[in-house]
């Protein structure tokens, strides 16, 4: 979506170049390539922002299944050592 906006800002630099009298000539394509650089950097911080989430909730999802896996594995043993070795109770 951001590219296409800066794909517009280039179009109206360029024709505010060719159609415009001799002042705005000048302002109109520059007040133009630095909207597209502002547009750029907002497309850039918002990418970054998105990546780092991504990576935080890749971790954390890692770190939660790891927790798990290892309670499961504990629960395991558990099963298996009263399989073997069943507690008898007297009277």
């Amino acid at each position: 979506m951001l590219g296409l906006l800066q794909l517009l800002l280039a179009a109206f630099a360029i024709y505010g170049a060719l159609k415009f009298s001799e002042d705005l000539k000048l302002f109109f394509p520059l007040g133009c390539l630095v909207a597209m650089f502002v547009v750029s950097r907002v497309e850039k911080g918002k990418s970054e922002k998105e990546t780092a989430r991504k990576n935080f909730l890749q971790t954390e999802m890692d770190k939660a299944s790891k927790k798990e896996s290892t309670a499961i594995k504990d629960k395991d043993y558990s099963t298996v050592e009263s399989l073997l070795w069943p507690r008898v109770s007297c009277c």
